[in-house]
This record gives C-alpha cells, sequence and structure tokens, in this order.
C-alpha cells in the first residue's frame, strides 16, 4: 500500500507486506496529504461570494426535457397561463334582475370593470418544471380586499353607528322650492323615524290592502252567510237568542286573525334590506374575494392549468402587501390609470411615488464603505481540510470556533452604525432575535429606489403634438455592491443586473398606443 496512503488515514500494515501486490487504483487514484496545516494557515483572501439568483426568476422557466417540442410550446403555454389567471382573478359577479335574470351589462359599466384598479391584480408568473409537475408562483396585490374592507366598514358605521350629530339644513333653491339637506347620510334609524315611517309604511299597507281585497270580501261574505243561517234557527226555535249570539262571536274571534292586517313589524325588516342593499352588495363582492382563494374554486382553476400543461401543476400564490414591492403589479396599475384620457400623465406618475417609502440609508456610509476581508467566514476558516481540523485533537477545533463566529442564539446582538453630517458615525451594539438576524442576512431584502417612465400619445390633445415623454422616480437603481463597495455582482442573461426588476407594458387609449416601464431596485 502507498506509504503516504497508510499515514493520513492511520492504516497500520504488516511489516512483511509485499507492495507490489496492490492494486493500480490505490496508487493512481488516491490524493496524498502531505502535510497538516493549522485553521489559521492563510493560503489566499477570499472576497464576499457572489449572489446568485434562482435560475427560474432569472429565466421565468427552468426546465429540462427530452421532447423539443415541449419546450418549443412553453411560451405560447405561459401566455395562456397568464391569462387564465387575470381573468380569473378579475371575475365578477353577473348583473341579475328582481327575477334572477341575467342582465348585459352598460358599455358603461364595462369600461369601469376594465379599467378599475380596485381588483386583484397579477404579476408575471415563474415556472419551475419537473418529470410530472409543474410549480408555477406568481405574485398579486389584493386592491379590491382592501377596499372592500374600508367601505364596509364605513357604511356600516354610517348606517348603524354615525359619529356626528344629525343637523337639519332648511333652504331654497333657484325655483323657490323648500328643500331639506342633512350634514351627513341618515343611519336606518333616521331615515325611518324622519321619512320611512310616514311614507314608506302608509304606502306599503294600502298595498297589502288592496292586494288582500278580495280575501277580506270572501271572508265577510262568508260571515254574512253564518249570521243569516243561525237568524233562521232562531225563527225555528231550534237555538235561543242567547245561543245565537255566543255561536256568532265565538266564530268570529276564530275568523278574524285569518285576515290579513299589515303590522310594523313585518315592514321594518323589508326596508331595511331596501335601504342597506349597497352594504349588502359589498358584502357579497367581498365573499366573492375570499372564495376565489379557497379549494373549492383554485381546485376548478387547477383543471385548466393542468390541460394547459399536459401536467400536475402546483400553485405558489405570493400576496403583496404593497404594489410597489413588485414591477409587473406597480407598471400595470399606472397603465390602467393612463388608459382613461381624464388623467394627466405628470399626475398620474407623480402621485403612484407618493406612497413609496424607501427605507433610510446614508449616501456616505454606502460610497465609504471598505469590506474586512478577515470578517468573512471564509477567511476565518483558513484550511478547510477535514484532516487538518480532527488530528492529534481530543476537542473539535471546528466547533469551537465557530461558536466564536457565531454567537449563542439567546444572546445575538449586532452592531449599529449612525452616521450624522455633523459627528463622526457613532457605532453601537443591540440585542436582536434569531429570526430578525436570518432576515437580516438575506440578499435583497429592502427596497433601494423605484422609476417608471410613459411615452407615447397619453396627452388629451386630440390634434397635432400629441406624443409626450414623461418620468418620474425616487432613489437610484445602482447596485449598491458593485458600484459603492467594490464587490464582485453577476449579470442575469448577460446584461441585467440581478437587484433590479424591470418591466415593459403597452396600452392605448383613444388617441393611441402607449408605452410604461417600470423598474424595481432593492440592496
Amino acid at each position: 500500500m502507498n506509504k503516504n496512503f497508510a499515514q493520513a488515514v492511520h492504516i497500520s500494515k504488516p511489516e512483511n507486506e509485499n507492495l507490489s501486490n496492490l492494486p493500480v487504483l490505490f496508487s493512481k487514484k488516491v490524493k496524498t496529504i502531505k502535510a497538516v496545516r493549522p485553521l489559521t494557515h492563510i493560503e489566499s483572501d477570499s472576497g464576499k461570494p457572489r449572489h446568485y439568483t434562482p435560475a427560474a426568476q432569472e429565466w421565468y422557466n427552468s426546465i429540462y426535457n427530452y421532447n423539443p417540442s415541449y419546450i418549443k410550446a412553453l411560451p405560447v403555454a405561459d401566455l395562456a397561463m397568464m391569462k387564465l389567471l387575470k381573468s380569473y382573478f378579475s371575475s365578477e359577479l353577473k348583473k341579475t334582475s328582481a327575477n334572477n335574470k341575467h342582465l348585459p351589462l352598460s358599455p358603461r359599466e364595462k369600461k369601469i370593470r376594465r379599467m378599475t384598479t380596485k381588483k386583484i391584480l397579477v404579476g408575471k408568473g415563474e415556472v419551475k418544471h419537473s418529470n410530472d409537475k409543474a410549480i408555477v408562483t406568481f405574485y398579486i396585490h389584493n386592491a379590491e380586499r382592501l377596499f372592500l374592507d374600508r367601505a364596509i366598514a364605513l357604511l356600516s358605521r354610517a348606517l348603524y353607528n354615525p359619529a356626528r350629530p344629525l343637523i337639519r339644513n332648511i333652504h331654497k333653491n333657484k325655483h323657490k322650492q323648500v328643500r331639506v339637506t342633512y350634514n351627513r347620510i341618515l343611519s336606518f334609524k333616521e331615515f325611518w323615524h324622519l321619512i320611512g315611517k310616514n311614507h314608506y309604511y302608509k304606502k306599503w299597507c294600502s298595498k297589502q290592502f288592496v292586494q288582500n281585497l278580495d280575501l277580506r270580501n270572501l271572508v265577510l261574505k262568508n260571515i254574512n252567510n253564518i249570521y243569516l243561517i243561525l237568524n233562521k234557527m232562531v225563527i225555528f226555535n231550534l237555538i235561543s237568542e242567547e245561543y245565537k249570539n255566543k255561536t256568532f262571536i265565538s266564530l268570529c274571534e276564530k275568523i278574524t286573525p285569518v285576515l290579513p292586517d299589515p303590522q310594523f313589524k313585518e315592514i321594518m325588516p323589508v326596508y331595511e334590506k331596501y335601504y342597506t342593499a349597497h352594504l349588502n352588495s359589498l358584502k357579497i363582492r367581498k365573499l366573492l374575494n375570499k372564495n376565489k382563494f379557497r379549494n373549492g374554486f383554485i381546485n376548478k382553476l387547477l383543471e385548466l392549468a393542468e390541460e394547459i400543461y399536459g401536467k400536475k401543476v402546483e400553485f405558489n400564490i405570493v400576496k403583496l402587501k404593497k404594489l410597489h414591492l413588485n414591477s409587473d403589479l406597480y407598471t400595470q396599475a399606472v397603465a390602467l390609470k393612463l388608459k382613461d384620457r381624464n388623467n394627466r400623465l405628470y399626475k398620474v406618475l407623480k402621485s403612484s411615488l407618493n406612497k413609496v417609502q424607501l427605507p433610510a440609508f446614508y449616501r456616505a456610509a454606502e460610497i465609504f464603505h471598505y469590506l474586512n476581508k478577515n470578517d468573512l467566514l471564509v477567511n476565518i476558516i483558513r484550511n478547510d481540510k477535514i484532516t487538518s481540523m480532527l488530528r492529534n485533537n481530543v476537542n473539535d477545533p471546528l466547533n469551537t470556533l465557530l461558536l466564536d463566529t457565531f454567537t449563542n442564539a439567546e444572546d445575538i446582538k449586532v452592531k449599529t452604525i449612525k452616521t450624522t453630517p455633523e459627528a463622526s458615525p457613532l457605532s453601537n451594539s443591540r440585542a436582536i432575535s434569531l429570526q430578525k438576524y436570518v432576515l437580516k442576512s438575506l440578499k435583497h431584502l429592502s427596497m433601494r429606489g423605484i422609476r417608471i417612465e410613459a411615452k407615447g400619445r397619453a396627452t388629451r390633445r386630440l390634434t397635432a403634438a400629441r406624443s409626450v415623454f414623461k418620468m418620474k422616480w425616487k432613489g437610484g437603481l445602482k447596485n449598491v455592491d458593485s458600484s459603492f463597495k467594490g464587490l464582485s455582482a453577476i449579470l442575469l442573461r448577460g446584461h441585467l443586473k440581478s437587484n433590479v426588476q424591470h418591466t415593459y407594458i403597452s396600452t392605448k387609449n383613444r388617441n393611441g398606443a402607449i408605452g410604461v416601464k417600470g423598474w424595481v431596485s432593492s440592496r
């Protein structure tokens, strides 16, 4: 056996063993260890490792298939999939009449449904293919749910528990007619006592009386016939007068409750349902919005998706609280606003950035930040050979080194540096939980900047010079690692920044086509 190999793995061999009988594999394929080096041995200083994004986020499709025809059909399948998702999440209940018959939408209602941003916006999906399954990850922003929650809360409070006292104003219009107005919407109790009790209740009572007039006449006719029969029986001395009166009174008491009499309690629920019809419609829309994410509805969508890809499909739905966290969602919302010619281009771009809040950072601290290579784990452990770590040591030096590098999970502290223009940077340490410590180590966790551009016929002018170009931005799109810290960064597809998500959407209005570009960067 090879002498060096025997010494490295501590194999004892007899002194009289013939080395010529060993297989060639042991002498050719075994890597010999020349010497044991301590952990602090310096070979070369390594910089911070690069951050590589997942392949599905870089190419939107991660697949390897032996059938080239299947790969050729993927672009068409992805377009059909996204169209299916957008139509599913933007679906609404059909308009019905009082007889539960479906009514067609007016052109104005169709336009409002098509151009509103108060719906579920769906971003571009990322598909990861395996042999028998496709995992579709897509991002949504449920703006409809936010709108419905706020509208239901405000309307419920106004109808049942108003905050402001009711003030009545009486004035005359230009035709000298007296008008009564109120400072807020009437609650149901106020509506009933001021308007409904005097108008709707009398109207409903008269309507009920006319509808039940035939029944009343029939009951009265029967009572009259019974009274005539009792009178004849008294004439022929079959019964006495006293017995006739008792019998007739008891019979009338039994028949009288059959006569319909409109009661005040009966009309209250009817007109409460009528007065709160808008609130009830909002609650139905909210229930439909919830059901779109439940298994009963999603399973039907999965069946259609499986027909598109020809395999099992699994959905990963990422719900974003803010619209600007994904460039697809943010650009879609701006494009929908620009479809309306009444919206000014620059005002739309400016208002879209009002709710974008970037985290506080100091540009000087980023520009003059110098990386200490000795703080990196790859440089702390200079020698990564397991034999060097374990040989001739009772204790585990690797475990000791890692405990010194990574502190106990119950007592984790991080350094904080406060930079102010007037004074020098101040360093301090504060306690942090294990969960926040892990999240803090992730890449692309906070926003760096956002930018929006719109070009095309996005003006209200109908004649010459209709093409305009506007842009707005907040923050920056530069990669902090490569631009300021001097660290190496990768490019996606050979030309795209790894920290920037870019989206281009084309739309049109009455004047012509409009192109909208959006960028969202992280740090």
